[in-house]
């Protein structure tokens, strides 16, 4: 039996054209529909789902602020069967995750960079809906940054 070989980069493309196909879907807590409503941690998924990188990606229902209550990691918790720390920094489809209130509560995908090195994500805010930002050291994303994650599978590649 002969093992099957992964195109990464070709995975990481489709996660990002995908990631894409969202911009301009507006926000909605605990949905996933394009066009009509999705939250950061819907939007990963359908971006690696659409992109059939990943299948069937399980997402507790969970309350729109649980992070201004309680310490969990839920956010990192949930994520850790599918996303490992990207220590040596963000390449194209990794996870942004950034703190609000007590805990890791808020992803995006990493879809290029700007001019100044800095990660370009596409995620899904609260009034804004999903959209295309930097999160450079001169906007309010950079100072909330807890780190990159990357796909299992990807890590050591």
């Amino acid at each position: 039996m002969t093992a099957v070989a992964i195109d990464i980069a070709a995975e990481r493309a489709a996660v990002i054209v995908e990631a894409r196909r969202w911009l301009r879907t507006p926000f909605h807590h605990g949905a996933q529909v394009l066009g009509a409503g999705v939250d950061c941690v819907h939007l990963l998924a359908a971006a690696f789902e659409g992109a059939r990188v990943l299948e069937g990606i399980p997402i507790e229902t969970y309350p729109p602020d649980w992070f201004l209550h309680q310490d969990d990691e839920r956010l990192l918790d949930g994520s850790a069967p599918f996303l490992v720390a990207a220590p040596d920094g963000p390449e194209l489809a990794d996870v942004a995750c950034f703190r609000y209130g007590r805990a890791a509560s808020h992803a995006g995908l990493v879809v290029d960079f700007d001019s100044e090195g800095a990660p370009l994500i596409v995620h899904a805010f609260r009034g804004r809906g999903v959209v295309l930002e930097s999160i450079g050291p001169r906007t309010g994303l950079g100072s909330r940054l807890v780190g990159y994650y990357r796909l299992r599978r990807w890590a050591g590649s």
